[in-house]
């Protein structure tokens, strides 16, 4: 072989720190190992550039600070190793080749056969070392990378062990590191072949590592989906592509009558339009923080309540969403049981002093702009306390729950029966005509109805201790009634019930059982007031 040896430095050069910059981009911040081991590449070939000025400087800086340069190259890949294995590299094992080869080559820096022996044994001790490292993590480092990395250091040993045996035999005449000999040629042509499969086989290991460790990865989080106590599924175009045990158990179906549907089948009809809006929101991500209430179509358990929230993400390179679901059914029976605490009467379950004015409140916008009128209709039962007095409390409630009962069978659906406490109902009655007249017969036809309804004979049932039928009591009771109108936002719900109870005691005064109007610019009111003589106070 006649090749030129300092071309082929350059090219040596040229080739290792291209490898060396490439992989340090790819490891910056994320793989130290393998930045660890660009270091080792760029320290190589610039044992390389200091060999290709062999004859140009000082052979302190070509022999000495060249060989040092390339076996701290081969001490980096060593450290790198043990990095990549997360263990710690004993000082001593990685830093004494080093510090033996530059005190070598300074000794012997006008020994080429000596030198090249030294360098040759110490390189052949550090990739020995390399193989006991590979040998001991055989079984933590998965893949091919680790046997590349394996043949290189063999093939590294073989070729140090080949230019000793060559020195010692007197079988290669070169003098220096530039002499074109066929050791010295073999020698470099093997270094470049080792040096690329070296780095072939660490990046292979960090490609197969980060591989396992997205499979691991999968794997954890496949097993926390799998025992979450929370329903995932992942919906691609709104059909489901996986659905974890707990989102079969909420909706009793198998994974097989599940993938392949579409989610709405399983919503509540008047819910689909909802969770349809939200998919299409979060599938966008716009809608990653968003969390709502939908009704489901289980097998066994027929309509349930449940919370669904969720994020967007890419399910097999393809947009998709991670949807979370949970039953609320108890929960959302919680409040509204608490809300009907809050919004209806205990007893009678009618709606209490708060919900109703939140229906006058919606009365008055309605009729403000429909041009419709209202009418509050506040009564108190007439011969209540005689029966409370007799009977007790107990039958006192018997009665006011049959009261609430004939109340809501007398109104109309559009209409609303509600209990201020006691023995004291408010009836509002909506949707009457924007013409006083009309309205007021409407409002006469109803209260009537109801005076009629409640006037019936009463038969309650007592129950003794043991809550067996004890007996059944007949009782009378009649109203007294209290009527008022309005048409939009003009006085309060309070001022209207004022008005209206105001009435009520008039009706009181004149009898009881009947109905009287409220009619703020007269004092004294008849026991009897007429249609028009309503209409001529304004209604």
């Amino acid at each position: 072989m006649n090749l030129h040896v300092p071309t082929m430095f350059v090219m040596l050069f040229v080739g290792v720190m291209a490898m060396a910059l490439s992989i340090a981009s790819v490891a910056y911040r994320r793989q130290p190992d393998l930045l660890v081991f660009s270091f080792g590449l760029m320290a190589q070939g610039m044992g390389y550039a200091l060999f290709f000025l062999r004859g140009q400087v000082s052979p302190l800086l070509s022999v000495v600070l060249g060989n040092i340069a390339i076996n701290a190259a081969m001490a980096l890949y060593v450290l790198a190793l043990y990095r990549f294995q997360g263990r710690a590299a004993p000082r001593g094992l990685v830093a004494v080749p080093v510090l033996l080869v530059g005190l070598g080559t300074w000794w012997l820096v006008d020994a080429y056969q000596a030198r090249r022996i030294w360098i040759s044994a110490i390189t052949m001790l550090q990739f020995v070392h390399m193989s006991v490292l590979l040998w001991q993590g055989r079984q933590q480092i998965v893949g091919r990378g680790k046997y590349i990395l394996g043949f290189a250091a063999v093939l590294t040993v073989l070729t140090m062990f080949y230019r000793i045996v060559v020195t010692l035999a007197g079988w290669d005449s070169a003098q220096k590191v530039t002499d074109s000999t066929t050791t010295v040629i073999l020698s470099f042509m093997l270094s470049l072949l080792d040096t690329l499969l070296l780095s072939v086989g660490m990046l292979v290991m960090a490609q197969e590592r980060t591989e396992q460790a997205r499979v691991d990865s999968e794997h954890r989080y496949r097993k926390l989906i799998e025992s979450a106590n929370e329903g995932i599924c992942v919906l691609e175009q709104g059909i489901l592509r996986f659905v974890n045990p707990k989102m079969l158990e909420i909706f009793g179906y198998d994974r097989e009558a599940l993938l392949g549907q579409s989610i709405l089948d399983f919503i509540h009809p008047d819910d689909r339009a909802l969770v349809a809006e939200n998919h299409q929101k979060r599938a966008q991500g716009q809608a990653d923080d968003l969390k709502y209430p939908a009704r489901i179509l289980t097998q066994h358990r027929g309509v349930r309540w449940a919370e669904i929230s969720g994020v967007a993400i890419d399910w097999c390179d393809q947009p998709a969403t991670l949807n979370f679901c949970s039953d609320i059914t108890e929960r959302q029976e919680l409040d509204e049981r608490i809300r009907d605490l809050a919004f209806h009467d205990a007893l009678t379950h009618l709606p209490n002093r708060r919900l109703l004015y939140e229906h006058l409140e919606r009365a008055m916008l309605h009729n403000q702009r429909h041009q419709q009128r209202s009418a509050v209709l506040f009564m108190d039962l007439d011969n209540f306390k005689p029966l409370n007095d007799r009977y007790g409390h107990n039958v006192g409630d018997l009665l006011l729950q049959e009261v609430a009962q004939r109340l809501k069978q007398a109104i109309r659906g559009t209409d609303t029966a509600a209990r201020l406490g006691g023995d004291e109902f408010v009836v509002v009655l909506n949707g009457l005509s924007a013409d006083a007249a009309t309205a007021t017969q409407q409002a006469d036809h109803v209260a009537q109805k109801i005076l009629q309804t409640l006037s019936e004979p009463y038969h309650l049932n007592l129950a003794d201790e043991a809550h067996t039928l004890a007996r059944t009591v007949q009782h009378h009771c009649t109203a007294s009634m209290g009527l008022t109108f309005f048409a939009g936002p003009d006085c309060s719900a309070a001022q209207l019930l004022d008005q209206a109870d105001a009435a009520m005691y008039q009706a009181k005064e004149a009898g009881r059982n009947g109905v009287q109007y409220f009619q703020p610019a007269v004092v004294a009111v008849a026991p009897a007031v007429s249609a028009s003589s309503v209409l001529a106070a304004g209604g």
